[in-house]
């Protein structure tokens, strides 16, 4: 199964960052890979009004954390397929995207568009299966879209070297946000938002999926209920986990975040909110994560401190799980359990079948036991993300 090799923001909880004070964590992504778990913070030493962002890798059985101070202030972040040292950072709704050699613990290359190119990047980018480009989601501003955050969608085929433009085409909607690969490593899906000021207009927020080759639209779906897609799983043959947020602020109980199913070539569904919970979700859902042996779907929600885990047949929550400032999720190497990110109890270990929840004070002989991790949570996805 394919899935998300990256998870939004990080956890440090009782694993913290000893002698760091003023840190603040980022809305970013965590990257899994041969080190440990990849996220970046936003660290104002003592309180003070200049901040510095850090890459910071964190080797979960040992506590050990490498800081890698870098010039950008990432939203996502993801490794290369070819070169496990080699780690891509981009910025969302800001002009720049850099490359870090995490062996050398320095940024390695850096790329800023022009203030006067109307041209800013959206939070996403993948890499090409060998490694050599990065597919990154674009937008060009107008003067209008410039002054209320909306742009046009483009994609760049970026150099992974030298981070120059090879190519460019259109994301066929506005405000693309997340890409993912398909299976056969030259398709990709990826999420356009829309523009908030036109929620009618369901062409502009959609789910595309196009030809990285040729930049030509292979099939585009529009995402129903004035839902705007931001982040997204690919698992099977043709399916998709999709997590939206609401476009009509002037409906206070049409508010919540939702998450979609598009399964093969089925109609979008839409999953069943608790009846405890409804009008209370309008935050974002930042991070998901799912096993299909178990058909279960966890995602976080961290401005209600909780994580809902969904049935994927039932299309409804069956669990909540009451939490920290918990961001992230991601599933075991072995898929068996779900791992979650909680800011203020650290690292929660969730069974993926039985949803039984185990401590970070566990982890160590419970990776050896049954987690086949006897480093670190490596991803298990097949593209970078």
């Amino acid at each position: 199964m394919e899935r998300r090799a990256f998870i939004q923001g990080t956890a440090l909880g009782a694993m913290g960052l000893a002698g760091l004070v003023g840190y603040k964590i980022k809305n970013a992504e965590l990257v899994t890979g041969p080190e440990g778990l990849y996220f970046n913070i936003d660290y104002r030493p003592n309180g003070d009004s200049v901040k510095m962002n850090l890459l910071v890798v964190k080797d979960l059985k040992s506590g050990n954390l490498k800081e890698i101070p870098i010039s950008i202030d990432p939203h996502s972040l993801c490794l290369s397929p070819a070169n496990k040292r080699e780690c891509f950072a981009i910025e969302k709704w800001d002009r720049s995207c850099s490359v870090i050699d995490i062996e050398t613990q320095k940024e390695i290359i850096k790329f800023s568009h022009s203030a006067l190119s109307y041209r800013q990047f959206i939070g996403h980018g993948i890499y090409s299966q060998d490694g050599k480009s990065i597919f990154c989601s674009e937008g060009i501003f107008n003067e209008r879209g410039a002054k209320n955050g909306f742009a046009q969608g483009i994609i760049t085929q970026r150099d992974s070297k030298t981070l120059n433009v090879i190519k460019e085409f259109s994301s066929f909607g506005v405000d693309p946000h997340e890409l993912v690969w398909l299976n056969d490593g030259k398709t990709f899906a990826v999420c356009n938002q829309g523009n908030y000021l036109r929620p009618n207009s369901s062409h502009e927020r959609n789910l595309s999926i196009i030809d990285s080759h040729t930049g030509k639209l292979i099939s585009k779906f529009e995402i129903p209920y004035n839902l705007s897609p931001a982040h997204l799983l690919h698992f099977g043959d043709d399916n998709f986990l999709i997590v939206t947020r609401s476009l009509d602020f002037n409906r206070k109980d049409e508010q919540d975040q939702r998450l979609l199913l598009k399964m093969n070539n089925s109609e979008i569904e839409l999953f069943r909110i608790p009846d405890s919970i409804k009008g209370k979700l309008s935050k974002e859902l930042l991070s998901l994560a799912f096993n299909d042996e178990s058909g279960i779907i966890a995602t976080t929600y961290p401005e209600g401190k909780m994580v809902l885990f969904w049935d994927i047949h039932k299309k409804e929550c069956i669990k909540i799980l009451n939490t920290g400032r918990v961001t992230g999720v991601a599933l075991s190497t072995n898929q068996s359990h779900f791992l979650i990110n909680d800011l203020d109890n650290g690292t929660l270990i969730v069974d993926a079948k039985t949803l039984r929840t185990i401590t970070i004070s566990e982890l160590s002989e419970f990776q050896m036991r049954h987690l086949d991790m006897p480093h670190s949570f490596i991803t298990n996805h097949q593209e970078p993300g």
